[in-house]
């Protein structure tokens, strides 16, 4: 398994420049929540400026070398992964992306180690724009999430 250098081999292309717009370029911000406007029903999403959700990328197995704790790569799936939480603009490309957490961690705990979750807690997403996400990850700011129970 060379997990660390196929990582580090997709962080490093160019081709694959995956960024959340700077918190301080509304006019990004703008662009992406007006094509979450466009396909929402009625403009519901008007500044909806990302979908956020969390997905277990499934690992064959996990080497000591590779990580001093593997039972953290275990996860309720019964499958060894690793923890990915992403961001997509309303055309679903990727705007951001983080593997910083193994598969056993809870999406919620996920977010809040990444860098853009630090930085969206320090100086939060411009009024009125904010993330669309689901239950795992209510009572954070900046995120909404749909009313949980049934519909």
């Amino acid at each position: 398994m060379y997990l660390n250098e196929v990582l580090d081999a997709i962080l490093e292309c160019l081709a694959m420049a995956i960024r959340f717009p700077d918190l301080d370029d509304v006019a990004a911000l703008r662009e992406i929540a007006t094509g979450f406007r466009n396909k929402s029903d009625g403009g519901i999403f008007a500044d909806c400026v990302g979908a956020l959700d969390g997905i277990l990328i499934g690992l064959e197995y996990v080497r000591h070398c590779d990580s001093p704790f593997p039972a953290r790569f275990w996860t309720c799936k019964s499958k060894f992964a690793l923890n990915v939480q992403a961001i997509c603009d309303s055309q679903r490309r990727f705007t951001f992306f983080s593997i910083d957490t193994p598969g056993s961690t809870h999406d919620s705990i996920a977010w809040m180690y990444t860098d853009l979750w630090k930085e969206l807690e320090s100086r939060g997403l411009p009024h009125p724009f904010y993330l669309f996400t689901y239950a795992a990850y209510t009572g954070f700011t900046n995120v909404v999430c749909p009313f949980p129970g049934k519909s």
